[in-house]
């Protein structure tokens, strides 16, 4: 398959991170380190996503001139809600059939955490935008267009807390339900009239497709690099981040330089997020995550966690993940399989990985001037890996660290 960037060209100013990674070569060539780390728990290699940040910036760029002065910003900081009611009057009319369907969809949101990332985002040039709202109820629609198939795919049950749509009506009902928000995303990037929306809103739905498809063809693979771990994260969970935050550099009008590093600062942020996730479904509670824990286990999906584990492992405990990941009924193993990431330390490798992600995502936005919208877009950065952390370790098994051989 060839590269988003060579199906959909895009206006210079459009280029982003990620396109302009895959220019230079794959994710997984670009972002990831060239060797296995050592023993679980030490920092992220120098070339891991260290180099893909600095080939973002480039050797070559010119010095930052913001596009006006943000920290004399007289936009409030107070967000727009983005509610139900909002989300309906903005996507596409659905038929009768679906409406009840997705009215469930969206009356559960969340934290709606890629709209706020957009908002801020757009909110850092004190230009303001009629289409804004639009280019929110997009991200929220390419999300949960998404989680819909993932729903499907997975066979989960739950999600927010609530059951989920294939749950209550069906395969058939919530696979429908996700492509019509599909279709809603580009009617809706076209109303934006940016000329670079719709490419990066094509451009971001292919990265979640191959992201998935890459994990799909890897369910069970306890052999699965490290490198292709996180090209999985950096397609499946990274890449709507990132196109949020350029979103909203977009229309906000940001100047280049700053909307690359926005494009960056998501990149390194849904990293980071992910790999929380990763270790929370196996060291969290339904009631802090919304979603049934072990469902990585239960899919075969090797996560970080898992990879690091089973690397560190000895012979004998690699039989025993093996015979685990072999079973059908995998997901009875799950206690037995977290003491095991613990005591291997998969899961202090991955809490530290995070951790670099996020301190990268923060220092991305080092061209961006300082003012009341950029400190909160970093806040809200910190309270995820705060939240996530603290979520994650009141479930978390002892952990002992091991000497790799």
């Amino acid at each position: 398959m060839r590269a988003a960037s060579q199906r959909l060209p895009r206006s210079n100013s459009s280029v982003g991170a990620l396109h302009e990674v895959q220019k230079a070569g794959t994710l997984r060539e670009s972002c990831t380190p060239r060797a296995e780390s050592g023993p679980a728990g030490i920092l992220l290699a120098e070339t891991g996503l260290q180099s893909c940040e600095q080939r973002i910036r480039g050797e070559q760029e010119k010095p930052v001139v913001p596009h006006k002065d943000c920290a004399a910003s007289t936009l409030p900081l107070a967000l727009p809600s983005l509610g139900t009611q909002e989300i309906f009057e903005r996507i596409l009319p659905a038929g009768r059939g679906l409406q009840p369907v997705l009215r469930f969809v969206f009356q559960s949101e969340g934290k709606r955490l890629r709209p706020r990332l957009f908002y801020l985002s757009a909110r850092l040039f004190n230009n303001p935008n009629e289409h804004l709202a639009d280019a929110a109820v997009l991200v929220e629609a390419l999300h949960n267009g998404t989680l819909l198939h993932d729903d499907v795919m997975d066979r989960a049950k739950v999600r927010r807390n609530r059951p989920t749509v294939n749950r209550l009506w069906g395969d058939g009902v919530a696979i429908l339900a996700g492509d019509f928000l599909l279709a809603a995303v580009m009617d809706l990037a076209l109303r934006t009239e940016h000329p670079s929306v719709l490419p990066l809103a094509l451009e971001t739905l292919i990265q979640l497709v191959e992201g998935q498809m890459l994990e799909l063809q890897n369910q069970g693979n306890l052999s699965l690099t490290e490198a292709t771990s996180m090209e999985i994260i950096q397609k499946k969970t990274a890449s709507l981040f990132a196109m949020a935050c350029r979103l909203g550099g977009l229309l906000g009008r940001g100047a280049p330089d700053q909307v690359r590093a926005l494009e960056s600062f998501g990149l390194h942020l849904g990293v980071a997020f992910q790999l929380l996730d990763d270790t929370q479904d196996y060291t969290s509670v339904q009631s802090h995550t919304g979603k049934e824990p072990g469902r990585d286990l239960a899919e075969a999906k090797v996560t970080l966690p898992v990879l690091v584990a089973f690397r560190q492992a000895g012979t004998k405990e690699k039989k025993r993940i093996r015979s685990i990941f072999s079973d059908p009924r995998r997901a009875e193993h799950l206690k037995e399989l977290t003491v095991l990431i613990g005591e291997l330390g998969g899961f202090s490798y991955t809490l530290q990985r995070a951790r670099d992600c996020m301190e990268r995502a923060v220092r991305a936005l080092q061209p961006i001037p300082a003012c009341p919208e950029k400190t909160a877009i970093e806040q809200t950065a910190r309270e995820i890996l705060r939240e996530n952390t603290l979520q994650g370790s009141a479930h978390l098994p002892q952990e002992t660290t091991r000497a790799s051989a």
